[in-house]
C-alpha cells in the first residue's frame, strides 16, 4: 500500500498494480456510542436469504443516511477531487443505499461464495474516463480485534478490480480455479488464499469509515474465533454511493 496524502482524520492511499484508491476516515462519527445505542434501540436485524452477506442486515436511519450523504459531500469528495481518485466535475446526485451489518454467520453455514473476496458492482468503462463512480463505505462501529478489511488480487487472471468488461473472463476463470482445485475452504478469509492474493489491508477501528470503488475485490477479514470467544458483535455501518 501506497501512502498519500494524509489531512486531519483523513488519509488517502493506494494499493496494487492498479493504484486503486482507498480513503480511511478516523472518528468518522461525531457521536459514535450514542448511534450505537440508537441502532440497538431501534435497528430490526434479519437474515436475508437473496443477501450474500454473511450475516443479520437492518435498513440504516434517516439520520444516519443523511449524515454520511453528507460526509461524502462536504469532506470526501473534495479529498477524492484534490488527489485526482474521481473526476472533478462529479457530485453525489442520489442519496446513498445504507444499511447496518451484523457478520455473525457460523463458519458452518458460510456458502462458499462468502469465503472468497467479492465486488460490490462491476463498473461500466467509459471511454472519456477511467475514474471510479460507486463506491462503498465500511464504518466499523466495534472496539475489538473483530476483523477490519482487505483487499486482493485474483491470482490466475491478475484482475484486483472487475469492469463490464472483464467480468466475463473474471468469472471463466474463477470457475476454472474452482473446477480445478474444489470449493473455496468453508472459513472466514483473514489473509491470501489460494486463488486470491491479499494486496492490502485496513485495520478495523473502532469509528473510522473506509471509502473504497466498489468494483474492487475485497471482503470483511472477520476474526470469528474472537466474536465467539468474547461475544462482541461485529456491527458496521455499510453504504453505497453514486457519482454522476
Amino acid at each position: 500500500m501506497s501512502h498519500g496524502e494524509a489531512k486531519g482524520n483523513m488519509q488517502l492511499v493506494r494499493w496494487g498494480q492498479g493504484q486503486h484508491p482507498v480513503l480511511i476516515m478516523d472518528n468518522f462519527h461525531p457521536a459514535p456510542h450514542e448511534l450505537i445505542g440508537s441502532i440497538k434501540d431501534c435497528a430490526e436485524f434479519t437474515h436475508q436469504s437473496q443477501d450474500l452477506y454473511p450475516g443479520a442486515r437492518a435498513k440504516a436511519s434517516t439520520e444516519y443516511t443523511v449524515f454520511l450523504s453528507a460526509m461524502m459531500n462536504d469532506v470526501a469528495l473534495p479529498l477524492l477531487k484534490f488527489q485526482r481518485a474521481v473526476d472533478t466535475n462529479v457530485k453525489q446526485t442520489t442519496s446513498p443505499f445504507c444499511l447496518y451489518s451484523r457478520a455473525n454467520t457460523p463458519v458452518k453455514d458460510l456458502l462458499p461464495i462468502q469465503c472468497i473476496p467479492h465486488f460490490d458492482i462491476a463498473q461500466d468503462t467509459d471511454p472519456q474516463s477511467d475514474q471510479p463512480t460507486q463506491w462503498a463505505l465500511v464504518h466499523y462501529l466495534f472496539d475489538a480485534p473483530l476483523g477490519g478489511t482487505g483487499f486482493f488480487r485474483h491470482r490466475s487472471s491478475g484482475l484486483e478490480a472487475i469492469t463490464k468488461q472483464s467480468l466475463q473472463r473474471y468469472q471463466r476463470m474463477l470457475n476454472d480455479d474452482i473446477y480445478k482445485s474444489g470449493k473455496p475452504k468453508q472459513a472466514y478469509l483473514q489473509s491470501d488464499h489460494p486463488l486470491f492474493a491479499l494486496q492490502s489491508k485496513v485495520e478495523g477501528k473502532f469509528n473510522r469509515a473506509v471509502l473504497y470503488p466498489a468494483h474492487v475485490l475485497h471482503t470483511g477479514l472477520v476474526n470469528d474465533k474472537h466474536i465467539v470467544q468474547s461475544g462482541h458483535q461485529r456491527l458496521t455501518g455499510n453504504a453505497l454511493f453514486t457519482l454522476s
